[in-house]
């Protein structure tokens, strides 16, 4: 009798052996890929990283670009303001009507200025290829992820996204740059040429600051006033 009972409690306790069904799936499971394991995050998100040097050098341009698209169109659209706020049309106006040394000077500095914001108003209101607040980063987080994978099947159509991105931000600032230090430029001549007596404005001008993501657009005539006599 307890021999017997000591087989069957053997019997009992021993593992079940797997259905046909459970063992292919282990078999599955052996055999499949791991998920692709990321390199250590060193914490500097101002570095590209590790990688082929192409690959870090796209990486910092995004990074670049990233930056310059925003500050520049801040930039930009102070310039504009600041041409507003400062109603240089009109100030330069009145001293080209006047019969004074400075009046030829004004009127052609008056539609130069009209003619510089115009132009940097265009840049920044236009529909531009890339995210006016964000550029390349959705882009950058992607190359940075297949970067850190040390299985990185995607990162060939992560580098390609963002060097077409790269390129149409690079048009972008392109445009936007020279427009905007046109734009300064000439708004300095007009403080150098106005002075502390200028004329005074027809009407106060608004103050302020700028919307966040606007900008006032340049008068609509920008014929200059000609001197009297």
């Amino acid at each position: 009798m307890l021999p017997a009972l000591i087989a069957a409690l053997a019997v009992a306790q021993s593992p079940a052996a797997p259905s046909p069904s459970v063992e292919g799936k282990g078999a599955a499971a052996a055999t499949a890929p791991a998920p692709a394991p990321l390199q250590p995050d060193s914490g500097d998100t101002d570095s590209p990283p590790p990688g082929a040097a192409e690959d870090q050098a796209l990486w910092r341009a995004a990074y670049r670009v990233n930056n310059e698209i925003l500050v520049e169109r801040s930039v930009a659209v102070q310039a504009q303001w600041r041409a507003h706020n400062g109603a240089y049309d009109r100030r330069l106006a009145g001293l080209a009507a006047g019969d004074g040394p400075s009046a030829a000077q004004a009127a052609r500095l008056r539609q130069q200025v009209v003619e510089r914001w115009n132009a940097t108003s265009a840049v920044v209101s236009s529909q531009w290829p890339v995210d006016p607040t964000r550029a390349c980063r959705q882009e950058l987080l992607h190359m940075d992820s297949s970067m850190r994978s040390t299985i990185p099947a995607d990162l060939p159509e992560a580098r390609r996204n963002l060097r077409n991105c790269v390129e149409k931000a690079e048009a972008v600032l392109a445009r936007l740059v020279p427009a905007t230090r046109a734009l300064e430029e000439s708004l300095a001549e007009a403080d150098r040429l106005l002075g502390p007596g200028a004329p005074a404005p027809a009407g106060p001008a608004p103050a302020g600051p700028a919307p966040a993501g606007t900008a006032p657009a340049a008068p609509a005539s920008s014929t200059p006033v000609p001197p009297a006599g």
